[in-house]
C-alpha cells in the first residue's frame, strides 16, 4: 500500500510541476485582454500579437492569465485565442524575472508563416528575401522588425505588392489562394 501512494503523489507532482510552466504563444484571432473575469477590458489585441501564458491554470469561463508582450498589460482571455508555440527557458523567482526572460527570448523577432494554397508555383519578394513555395508548400521566417515591401507573383495571375511593418513578438501568417475578382 505504501508504494502505491508513494506514485500517486510522485504523478501529483509531475502535473503540478507542469502546470506551473509558462509559454509563448500568439493570438489567433482580435481579441479583448480582460482584467479580470468581471470583464473590463484592459487592451484590445491583434491576431498574431505576442502573449505570455503564465501556466496553464484554466480560471472560469476557460481563461488563461496573460501578459500581453508589446503593452505589458496583465489579464485574462479565452484559452481558445491563443496558440502555445514553446515553452519559456527560465529560472525565474518573480514574475519580472519571467517578463524579462521573454524578452530575452528568440521568440522576439516577428515571424511570417507563408501558406501557398493554389496549384501553381508561387513566387515572393519580402524586403530582400527571395522565396518560390510550391503549391500546399508552407514555409516560416524569422524577419527583423522593420519596414518591408513585397511582390507576390503566380504564374497568370496579376502580381499582388503591398507594404508590412513587422513588430516584434507578432506571429504574420499569410496564406495565398486565386479567387475571382467582382
Amino acid at each position: 500500500m505504501k508504494s502505491l501512494i508513494i506514485i500517486v503523489f510522485t504523478s501529483l507532482l509531475f502535473v503540478s510541476s507542469a502546470n506551473s510552466q509558462s509559454y509563448i504563444g500568439y493570438l489567433v484571432d482580435n481579441i479583448e485582454v480582460k482584467d479580470s473575469l468581471n470583464e473590463k477590458i484592459v487592451k484590445k489585441g491583434r491576431k498574431g500579437d505576442g502573449v505570455l501564458v503564465y501556466n496553464l491554470d484554466v480560471f472560469e469561463g476557460g481563461r488563461y492569465k496573460v501578459h500581453h508582450i508589446n503593452s505589458g498589460k496583465d489579464g485574462f482571455i479565452l484559452r481558445k485565442d491563443v496558440l502555445l508555440q514553446k515553452s519559456v527557458p527560465y529560472t525565474a523567482q518573480s514574475l519580472d524575472d519571467i517578463k524579462k526572460a521573454i524578452l530575452e527570448t528568440e521568440m522576439k523577432d516577428p515571424m511570417l508563416k507563408f501558406y501557398n494554397n493554389t496549384k501553381g508555383k508561387i513566387s515572393i519578394k519580402y524586403g530582400k528575401e527571395n522565396i518560390e513555395l510550391a503549391p500546399q508548400e508552407k514555409l516560416s521566417l524569422k524577419m527583423a522588425k522593420g519596414k518591408y515591401y513585397y511582390k507576390f507573383k503566380l504564374p497568370g495571375v496579376d502580381p499582388y505588392y503591398g507594404v508590412e511593418v513587422l513588430e516584434d513578438h507578432r506571429l504574420y501568417d499569410m496564406e495565398f489562394y486565386v479567387g475571382r475578382t467582382k
